[in-house]
């Protein structure tokens, strides 16, 4: 598959395989290609390189998952109006290698009503793989779904933690963390909590986040695949 996007913020091509048998095995390989240009807020970036993973799932109804997966790209971060004491690296080579975990019970995957999922994940970016940044990072969600009659309430957490090892001592802006928007807390704009640049007012990121999702749907009986959802999010971003 291939896909070119372009947009106010910028523009990204992708190219990406998948092969759900890999060598004749019971593992799935996918990977892919991928360079793009964005405007983010504070700074540019331009960023390319490749994707890859193993997944293989187990279970009664193979919803269980575990996977090996990595990222190997060169990014460069210019037109910065943010302090370069909050930048970090602004043209490095990375290369991440990482396992995930899923552990899914819910009723249906598109639509769930009740039933949990949760993941997890650990990856490493290190000078033995080539890399010019040193990281670990980990992150893990939880949903958990409940009926209620006609309705459903549903509940959300996650979390993730970046910190350097090695030779380096702060993590690029482009690798942190941001929080805010409509897929995360969204009592806030996009990427906008958390600490911001003094002299600039641009956010920053962070190194540790975690959000918080409550939801209750309620299918409008007039309009077939209608509903009302009422919500509430919380979180926080913090800056080291």
């Amino acid at each position: 598959d291939s896909a070119i996007e372009f947009s106010k913020r910028g523009a990204r091509g992708e190219i990406d395989y998948t092969d759900p048998w890999f060598l004749d095995s019971s593992y799935q390989f996918s990977g892919g290609l991928f360079a793009l240009n964005r405007q983010e807020e504070g700074y540019e970036k331009f960023k390319t390189g490749g994707r890859y993973e193993f997944n293989r799932r187990f279970g009664e109804k193979k919803q269980d998952s575990i996977a090996l997966f990595g990222e190997a790209a060169y990014t460069d971060v210019h037109d910065a109006e943010i302090d370069p004491l909050y930048l970090g690296d602004t043209e490095y080579l990375s290369h991440q290698l990482g396992f995930s975990l899923t552990r899914d019970r819910r009723d249906d995957p598109r639509r769930p009503r009740k039933g949990y999922l949760a993941q997890t994940s650990l990856a490493a970016a290190s000078s033995a793989l080539g890399s010019e940044v040193e990281y670990w990072k980990a992150s893990g969600r939880l949903g958990y779904y409940l009926p209620v009659g006609e309705h459903t309430l549903r509940l959300g957490a996650r979390a993730g933690l970046i910190t350097p090892m090695g030779d380096t001592d702060d993590i690029p802006i482009d690798l942190r963390y941001f929080n805010g928007g409509p897929f995360s807390v969204r009592s806030f704009q996009e990427r906008s909590m958390g600490f911001r640049d003094p002299g600039s007012g641009h956010p920053v990121g962070g190194n540790f986040y975690t959000v918080f999702n409550a939801e209750y749907e309620v299918p409008l009986a007039v309009v077939k695949g209608l509903s009302v959802v009422p919500f509430a999010d919380a979180g926080n971003l913090i800056f080291d």
